[in-house]
């Protein structure tokens, strides 16, 4: 018996097209170097909007702590400043500590505020009017740091001028990446009451 060979016949109108390798090589490496492009700015992105996200929380939280103090402040009287060692707030003629009286219901109080530099915050202490007991809160979060706070106690004249409070503080989110991120904050509160009211 014998085998025949076959014959291949093609088709001469079909034509074969596609890619070659080095083509499909070529495409590849372009899409993946754009893909890693594209991730690669979308992380950038989110590493940004977390930063931003925890610079607004710590001037959000400093912000309220700051408005507490000067709501306190403009009902107080009898102000004094104080250093309690502070290198940072001597070094500008100012003090880290505010002392005053306000009323509470029917009795006075004295409430101090300070910069604590063990957790870089300002601490807050009231005396109980009744006991004489003091108690120790902290205004701001644990998420910002204040460093430094200061004040400055000012007056034109003994009686007829009310007392005015400088208040200067550095604020940062407590992230040791974002803390080289700080707002200065200055400003002043006045006291509603004059040394004449309450003498």
């Amino acid at each position: 018996m014998q085998i025949k060979k076959a014959k291949i016949v093609r088709n001469k109108n079909t034509t074969s097209e596609g890619y070659t390798l080095v083509e499909v090589i070529v495409a590849t490496t372009i899409f993946i170097i754009g893909i890693g492009l594209v991730v690669g700015v979308f992380i950038q992105s989110l590493r940004s909007e977390r930063m931003i996200n925890s610079i607004m929380e710590s001037n959000g939280n400093a912000s309220i702590a700051l408005e507490q103090m000067m709501r306190e402040i403009r009902t107080g009287y009898n102000f004094a400043t104080s250093t309690q060692g502070s290198g940072l707030c001597f070094a500008r003629g100012l003090s880290d500590k505010l002392t005053f009286t306000r009323y509470i219901g029917n009795a006075s109080t004295t409430v101090s505020f300070a910069w604590d530099t063990s957790i870089m915050s300002i601490e807050r202490d009231q005396t109980d009017p009744t006991t004489g007991v003091i108690s120790t809160s902290t205004e701001n979060a644990s998420t910002v740091f204040i460093n430094p706070i200061c004040f400055r106690l000012t007056q034109q004249n003994s009686t007829s001028s009310p007392w005015r409070i400088g208040i200067f503080a550095t604020i940062s989110p407590s992230d040791p990446r974002l803390q080289n991120k700080a707002v200065n904050v200055e400003t002043t509160v006045s006291a509603r009451a004059l040394p004449e009211e309450v003498q």
